[in-house]
Order: C-alpha cells, then structure tokens, then sequence
C-alpha cells in the first residue's frame, strides 16, 4: 500500500515549478522523491512510503507538519487539489484520530484508491 501527497489539478511548466519550489522551501523536497511525471497525471506526487513496511503515520505526519501555510495558501487560491493519497488493493489502514484531526485541521483531503500497483 504506497503513499503520497498529492497536489492535483496544475499545469505543467510556471505552476509546477512554483509549487515544486514551495515543497523545496518546506524541506519535502528532496527529503522525499518524487514519483511520476507531472505531465502524465496531472499532478505532483511526493512518495512518502509504502505502508506495508512499518509504520507511515510518522512519516505522513512529518510531510504534513512540514508543509507551511505560505505552501498551503498557494496551492489553494491556484485553486488545486492537495491529498494524502494512500494505493491499497484489498487491504485497509488504519490512521489514529490524531492524524486525521491534523490531515483535517491543514485543510488536505484523503484520497483512498484501490486501482494501479499498489
């Protein structure tokens, strides 16, 4: 089961730079890789890690807590989209409230999707 943060809905080139350059400023970038091209989905995904292998609250908590109001406030009068997007296939996963209560109190969605390689 992977995971990412997702920031969905831009245009590639000026939009994708600036908001790259936003998660550089936040310290998510290079911490964290990215994966896919931009180009093809529409989106950028930063793989925080695949849940199967430990415990990815931590880690998902980090990249939240990371990200800064400026980067938040970007995204959102760009009018994109910004998840937590988690790739299970038959499995489920469970998150304590007080992850959920910061995803919530930061304004991101969570996005669960059961189709691709996950």
């Amino acid at each position: 089961m992977k995971t990412y943060l997702q920031i969905h809905h831009l245009d590639t080139g000026d939009e994708e730079r600036e908001i790259l350059s936003y998660l550089e400023s936040d310290g998510i970038l290079p911490k964290y890789n990215l994966a896919g091209s931009t180009e093809d989905s529409n989106s950028i995904l930063v793989y925080i890690g695949d849940y199967d292998k430990g415990s990815i609250e931590i880690d998902i908590k980090q990249i939240i807590q990371s990200l800064s109001d400026k980067t938040l406030n970007v995204v959102k009068n760009r009018c994109l989209n910004i998840s937590v997007r988690i790739e299970i296939s038959g499995n489920c996963a469970y998150f304590s409230p007080q992850l959920l209560q910061l995803i919530g109190e930061k304004g991101i969605q969570i996005y669960v999707s059961n189709w691709g390689d996950a």
